[in-house]
């Protein structure tokens, strides 16, 4: 999310810029890196060329990495540090970590062909979340915090304003912490492009009924403590989202730590339980359908 919502910005892409995917493979200094066919949809396996809209979609790896090498790792470096990651949130909530991220003079030669795709970085769930919510609320990063009630502001005149403005949903004025990472415009587009994935990608099992769903599926080895290298058994399945799309009421994080190797996609271990958890949330809250 965050090297696409990056390429936008800097205008590198558009939804519909063609990306060649090389056949699914792609060389970085000494390290090939590909696309997982089981993640991949067969019409797209033999196709070298999809629309940017497409390859967030079927989450190709290495869609992700040229976008990565398009950018070039400082000015990737300078939206994952604007993403709220490689620092605490704050949030008030007994040992956080500030996860993992090295600045790019610490970069080695294939740290390009990792970090688009979410390799070489550490975040914890605040962080994911908290990203996702950037886009979700029109490209403002907003501090996460642990919140007991909502009580109304009274104005000057002694009337009682709401706290949020309701065409955007965002504090108002900004608080402490809150800034700007990507325009208006590219956040709209990226929630079109996150819907994608829901409607025709790799997060078909997250989708609602009665609302429109936006997120990304994520599929992570994890390091096996006796060899120290990758594992190719145990994986973090992952999904994060937020619904309804065009006025987001709830973001979700799903984390499934080393889930059986059948179900190790974020596909199939963590979109089912976004699906679950948002329907029930969003019709508890009253939110209206929109689908």
């Amino acid at each position: 999310i965050v090297t696409y919502s990056a390429a936008l910005q800097q205008h590198v892409i558009t939804p519909n810029s063609l990306i060649n995917t090389l056949g699914g493979s792609i060389r970085v200094s000494s390290r090939v890196v590909h696309d997982d066919r089981d993640v991949i949809r067969f019409e797209h396996q033999h196709n070298n060329v999809l629309t940017a809209y497409q390859a967030l979609a079927q989450s190709s790896n290495v869609a992700a990495v040229e976008l990565g090498e398009r950018l070039g790792k400082d000015e990737l470096y300078r939206y994952i540090r604007e993403f709220g990651f490689g620092r605490r949130t704050g949030i008030h909530l007994p040992g956080e970590t500030a996860g993992l991220l090295r600045p790019p003079n610490r970069w080695g030669p294939t740290t390009i062909g990792s970090v688009p795709m979410g390799y070489a970085v550490g975040i914890t769930p605040i962080q994911l979340v908290t990203m996702a919510s950037t886009v979700a609320n029109g490209g403002v990063y907003l501090p996460p915090h642990i919140v007991l009630k909502v009580t109304p502001r009274v104005a000057g005149d002694g009337l009682h304003k709401d706290a949020f403005r309701p065409e955007t949903n965002l504090p108002n004025p900004l608080p402490p912490g809150a800034h700007r990472v990507i325009s208006e415009l590219t956040a709209a587009k990226m929630r079109s492009m996150l819907e994608g994935v829901v409607t025709s990608g790799t997060g078909i099992p997250a989708q609602l009924n009665g609302y429109s769903a936006a997120g990304k599926t994520g599929t992570a080895e994890k390091i096996d403590p006796r060899t120290h290298t990758y594992s190719k058994r145990l994986y973090v399945a992952s999904f994060v989202g937020f619904a309804p799309v065009n006025n987001p009421a709830v973001t979700i994080a799903v984390i499934t730590d080393a889930p059986e190797y059948k179900y190790r996609f974020g596909t199939s271990a963590s979109a089912p339980v976004f699906r679950e958890l948002a329907q029930e949330i969003l019709e508890y809250l009253g939110v209206p359908h929109d689908q």
